[in-house]
């Protein structure tokens, strides 16, 4: 069917270098609606650089990843993960010393 969109917008995760600007990365925006034909309020882009570490597991997930080094997204999983352990274990631990865990739960 012509027209007929199974969702709303699109959705894009992208990873990159830090020295990007604002202008940049809203630039990225505007050229992957242009390169889609729609208009800009319908692409939604998620930097990975910025993005809660669930977030980013959440996105390497999904498929396609489009990468110029495989290397880069092995070292960005294994570094948001690492996050997602110490946070993990920070909340333990917070919540151990208000007594809101048993040392059962642990």
């Amino acid at each position: 069917m012509k027209g007929y969109r199974l969702k709303g917008d699109y959705d894009l995760a992208v990873l990159i270098p830090k020295n990007y600007s604002l202008l940049d990365l809203g630039l990225i925006q505007v050229d992957v609606a242009k390169a889609l034909g729609v208009d800009e309020s319908l692409v939604d882009i998620m930097y990975l650089n910025e993005a809660p570490p669930i977030l980013v597991v959440e996105a390497l997930e999904r498929i396609p990843i489009i990468a110029e080094d495989q290397a880069e997204i092995l070292e960005l999983k294994l570094r948001t993960l690492a996050e997602i352990i110490d946070l993990n274990e920070s909340w333990k631990h917070a919540s151990y010393e208000r007594g809101s865990v048993s040392k059962a739960q642990e």
